[in-house]
């Protein structure tokens, strides 16, 4: 408790806290908040397109979505630790911030399952027989990934196994539980006086 004291009373942490210029906790949080909105957001997009959304848009078109879905991750992970930094002695005692954090780390477990096991192995991406869907023929041409749908269906959806539509609902129902859990600190625990 007393590094997690100091830590709150560094000068940067009190200034954060403290100031009342937009460039301090205003700044941090509203890019905290974009950060949150461009991970969660893209993740999302892709959670829903793998059980079936918006089956017109090439899965294999969403791999270019993990540039800005980590470039949102960086961003919240860098805002984050400046957040819980100068508000140490309240967000590293709360339950609700463990059970937050618990479902980051799970969201993001998944979201990097996801990454090596659709969008590095194109071949988890398949043609449901019964379906009608497209024939996907995956390929590496270097880094990139290429996907060649048969003329004749190149229109219709891209059929995905059941594995990644099991990832996508994991994903939405902990990134779910990770943002409610980030709402309620505000209600709940040491700060509230409601344990």
């Amino acid at each position: 408790m007393e590094f997690l004291s100091w830590l709150e009373n560094t000068e940067f942490c009190t200034w954060i806290r403290g100031s009342v210029s937009i460039w301090a906790y205003p700044l941090v949080l509203t890019l905290h908040t974009t950060g949150m909105g461009i991970l969660v957001g893209f993740n999302w997009a892709l959670d829903l397109r793998l059980p079936g959304v918006a089956r017109q848009i090439p899965v294999l078109a969403m791999e270019k979505f993990f540039k800005v879905m980590w470039f949102g991750f960086w961003v919240n992970l860098i805002t984050g630790i400046i957040l819980l930094a100068a508000d140490a002695t309240t967000k590293m005692t709360s339950w609700v911030f463990g059970v937050k954090m618990l479902f980051i780390v799970l969201a993001m477990i998944v979201l990097v399952k996801m990454q090596k096991t659709i969008f590095m192995n194109p071949a988890n991406l398949h043609k449901s027989a019964a379906s009608g869907g497209p024939v996907v023929q995956a390929s590496r041409a270097g880094s990139q990934t290429v996907a060649v749908l048969e003329p004749a269906v190149a229109g219709e959806a891209q059929m995905v196994g059941a594995n990644a539509k099991l990832l996508a609902i994991l994903s939405l129902v902990f990134w779910t539980f990770s943002i409610t859990a980030g709402r309620l600190m505000a209600y709940l625990g040491p700060q509230t006086g409601i344990k």
